[in-house]
Formats: structure tokens, C-alpha cells, sequence
């Protein structure tokens, strides 16, 4: 039997929830956060979907991800940078640093 391909644990939408047993993650269910989806929730967890007309591809959702991540590592370049250089002109001050 041919997997489903369109269900929520591969939309965009699903965020995955983990639990830390020892060292390691494992998943466990998650929740859809589209907001033109009423939410169902019960006392075992969040109900998901089998089929669903708001279904994306959780590529875009990795693409976004990846975008942000390049985006704040560029952030925290520029930062590093200048705090190397805040801390190479203390120095050629003499200024030690605490």
C-alpha cells in the first residue's frame, strides 16, 4: 500500500513535538498551526488530519527555516566582526579586558 503523501506530519503547517529521554529527542505527535483550521484538542493530545484543503509541502517550511538561519548567521558575522574590533582597539590602547 502506497504511503499517504498529503497528511499533516508532511505539511508545512506541523511542528513536530519531542521528548528528551536521556541524551537524545524523539518524536513524538505534534500540531498543525494554520489559523483557518479550527484546532481540536484532547485530553490524549492534538487530533490530526488524514486529508486536509489547506495542505503545503513541508519544503517550503525547511526553505523558510534554512533562509532564517543563513539570515542570523550573517547577523551574528557582523556582530562578531565588530566586537573583534572593539576588542583589537582596547588592546592597542592597552585597555585589559576584565
Amino acid at each position: 500500500m502506497k504511503p499517504k503523501m498529503s497528511v499533516c506530519k508532511n505539511c508545512r503547517f506541523y511542528i513536530e513535538h519531542f521528548i528528551k529521554r536521556g541524551y537524545c529527542l524523539f518524536p513524538i505527535e505534534g500540531h498543525c498551526i494554520n489559523d483557518n483550521i479550527r484546532r481540536t484538542y484532547s485530553y490524549t493530545g492534538f487530533r490530526l488530519r488524514e486529508t486536509c484543503e489547506y495542505w503545503e509541502p513541508m519544503q517550503i517550511q525547511v526553505e523558510r527555516q534554512k533562509q532564517t538561519v543563513v539570515a542570523v548567521l550573517k547577523s551574528m558575522q557582523t556582530r562578531l566582526t565588530e566586537i573583534a574590533l572593539i576588542l583589537k582597539d582596547d588592546a592597542d590602547r592597552g585597555i585589559k579586558s576584565p
